[in-house]
């Protein structure tokens, strides 16, 4: 008699992951890593996060305020960064800068370039823009020299800007110091 030969069993299937501390693929990034990744961080790096997302908060807020007095009679007014180029781009690359960050250490993204550094410069960059929002607001007539026009209106900066460029400068000091940084 000849015997067939007998095929083994299939394997059992490998249960999913659950994404816990054990599991997870080799290439996973699970919520208890990013939680000690977040922990492990220098508190530099959560500073400069929080820069960046303060200052972009506040540029929404009263950022340049005008007002005019013409014939006893008085208006004011505000309006937020996003009306004037220097203001929402440096509130706008302080805030990338800072997700650049978070990706870099928290998520352990691995980018093109030294995200330190590059932090640094796009905070760098965010700052004189800041800088130059307290000189160039946007809306400002022009009198042509003449005294009674030129009297009539003020301009000026709100909350929004004074804390925003705050928020960047502190970022820009921090990046500074964590620029070489290799953790």
């Amino acid at each position: 008699m000849s015997e067939t030969p007998q095929t083994p069993p299939p394997p059992e299937p490998i249960p999913p992951s659950s994404g816990g501390a054990t599991g997870g693929s080799a290439g996973s990034y699970n919520a208890d890593q990013m939680k000690a990744a977040v922990q492990e961080a220098n508190p530099y790096d959560h500073g400069i996060v929080a820069a960046g997302i303060v200052a972009f908060i506040f540029s929404l807020f009263s950022y340049y305020t005008y007002s005019v007095t013409a014939g006893g009679l008085g208006a004011t007014g505000s309006a937020s960064a996003w009306h004037g180029f220097f203001g929402w781009f440096s509130a706008l690359l302080a805030l990338v800068a800072s997700l650049v960050l978070a990706a870099g250490t928290y998520g352990k993204v691995r980018l093109p370039f030294p995200h330190r550094l590059g932090v640094f410069v796009a905070y760098a960059v965010a700052a004189v823009c800041a800088i130059l929002a307290l000189f160039i607001i946007p809306g400002k007539v022009d009198c042509g020299g003449v005294a009674a026009c030129e009297n009539a209106y003020d301009y000026g900066h709100g909350v929004g800007y004074w804390i925003s460029l705050i928020a960047i400068l502190v970022g820009t000091g921090l990046a500074f110091m964590r620029k070489d940084a290799t953790d």
